[in-house]
C-alpha cells in the first residue's frame, strides 16, 4: 500500500483485517496505489478511494398502512446481487406485514421485491413511489393497485392488492 506493506502476518484472516485498517486511515478522494501480483507480475495500481455505498438498513423506511408493507431507496447491494444496473430504478420492500393487503390475493407482493412500476407508472425513487400511491389510494374508484416487481433471483413479476378487502 503505498510502497510499503500493510502487514507482515501470514495469516489470511489478519492480512485482510490488517488492510482494512490501512484503508481506514484514507478518505474518499485520496488517491493511493495497490502493489499487486498478477500472473506472477508485481504491478502497481493506482486508485483514487470512494465512500461506501449506503447500506439498506441505514437508508429512511416508509411505512404504507393501508396496503401494509414498508419500503425504502434502493441500495447498492440490492442490485448487485441480481446483477441489475447500478441504476436501477425502483423501491425495495423491505417488509410486508402478516394479513396486510399486500399478501393476500393470488399475486402478493414479497419483501426483497423491487417496485418499478405502480399502476403502469415507473417509480424511480422512494419520493416517486410515494406520491404515486398516494394518487392510487386517493382515487375515487381504486380497487386493486397492480405493481410490476422484480424479484430476488432477478425475473419480472406482477402483484395485485386488492383495495376491496
Amino acid at each position: 500500500l503505498n510502497g510499503k506493506p500493510f502487514t507482515t502476518s501470514a495469516v489470511p484472516s489478519y492480512m485482510v483485517q490488517h488492510f482494512q485498517r490501512a484503508l481506514e486511515k484514507f478518505n474518499p478522494g485520496d488517491k493511493i496505489t495497490l502493489g499487486i501480483l498478477r500472473d506472477d507480475q508485481k504491478m502497481d495500481v493506482p486508485v483514487t478511494l470512494m465512500s461506501s455505498p449506503k447500506n439498506g438498513a441505514d437508508l429512511p423506511h416508509h411505512f404504507h398502512e393501508k396496503v401494509g408493507f414498508t419500503t425504502r431507496d434502493l441500495a447498492f447491494a440490492d442490485t448487485y446481487v441480481r446483477k441489475l444496473p447500478e441504476d436501477q430504478p425502483g423501491v425495495y420492500v423491505a417488509i410486508v406485514n402478516q394479513g396486510a393487503p399486500a399478501i393476500l390475493g393470488q399475486t402478493p407482493l414479497h419483501a426483497a421485491d423491487i417496485i418499478t412500476r405502480i399502476n403502469d407508472q415507473p417509480v424511480t425513487s422512494e419520493k416517486e413511489f410515494e406520491d404515486a400511491l398516494s394518487k392510487a389510494l386517493a382515487a375515487s374508484d381504486a380497487k386493486e393497485l397492480v405493481f410490476r416487481v422484480v424479484r430476488p433471483d432477478g425475473q419480472t413479476a406482477v402483484a395485485r392488492i386488492d383495495l376491496t378487502k
